[in-house]
């Protein structure tokens, strides 16, 4: 027991300077953030990017779904059948060719993911800037279409990976799917899912602090509220708490 406080005092004494320096550039950084943001706030540089960057969403927002089917959807799609073609060719027998498939699969899933943010980012800026009624109807019938198409290649891509998996359970139009889903994973693809929720809740942690920064700077630089500041904490909060509530649960069952 002693020796384990004594470790436990090294440690944090090896890591205390280090604390202390992150602490010191960050509030160097806030240093400078600060007064950048009382300069702009007694000139006119505010009002003049306000304007640019309202204007330049006028200008694209019609098209953003468009741009996100070009850039996202499409190669998706062109993967998905890379990755079917593989699977109507393999023979059963080589061992990297299911490997192979899985990858352009998982980037299928990744690229529409990706759009589908895009997506409602785009249909956002319909209620945030004024594109004309034509520009409006155009970006709305979009995002329709591509959010469909995002949807067919979503379960294309799910079904194939059940093809190939047949263990695997659960439609992807299914409200439990992702439970269904998670229940028919063996124990390694479970572990494997357990690091890579533990590794984005980390980059959720550290994001939202950044975020919180880039918020305040927001507020004080062009007004924008105490809105977009809640919303970040309430992220991070949910994040927190959904974590520590699980594990509760999960240290209690075992």
């Amino acid at each position: 027991m002693d020796n384990n406080k004594e470790k436990i005092k090294k440690d944090n004494k090896k890591a205390i300077p280090k604390f202390l320096l992150i602490l010191l550039v960050c509030a160097v950084i806030g240093g400078v953030f600060g007064y950048s943001s009382v300069a702009l706030s007694v000139s006119n540089w505010r009002d003049v990017f306000s304007n640019s960057v309202y204007e330049f969403l006028r200008i694209i927002t019609p098209y953003i779904s468009i741009i996100s089917f070009t850039v996202l959807v499409l190669p998706a799609y062109i993967i998905y059948r890379k990755a079917l073609k593989l699977a109507d060719g393999w023979d059963g027998e080589e061992e990297d060719i299911p490997e192979s498939i899985d990858k352009k699969l998982n980037l299928v899933i990744l690229f529409i993911s990706i759009a589908t943010l895009v997506g409602f980012f785009g249909i956002s800026c319909i209620m945030i800037v004024n594109c004309g009624a034509g520009g409006s109807v155009l970006a709305f019938i979009s995002f329709i279409v591509v959010e469909l198409l995002i949807a067919v290649i979503q379960q294309k891509a799910i079904d194939l990976t059940r093809r190939m998996n047949p263990e695997k359970q659960g439609s992807v139009y299914d409200t439990k799917f992702e439970k269904k889903w998670y229940e028919s994973c063996d124990e390694a693809e479970k572990r494997n899912i357990g690091e890579a929720a533990y590794y984005s809740f980390r980059i959720t942690t550290k994001s939202c602090i950044v975020l919180w920064c880039v918020a305040m700077f927001a507020h004080i630089a062009f007004n924008t509220g105490v809105f977009p500041i809640v919303l970040v904490l309430l992220i991070a909060g949910i994040s927190q708490i959904s974590y520590m509530v699980k594990a509760m649960k999960l240290q209690q069952s075992k």
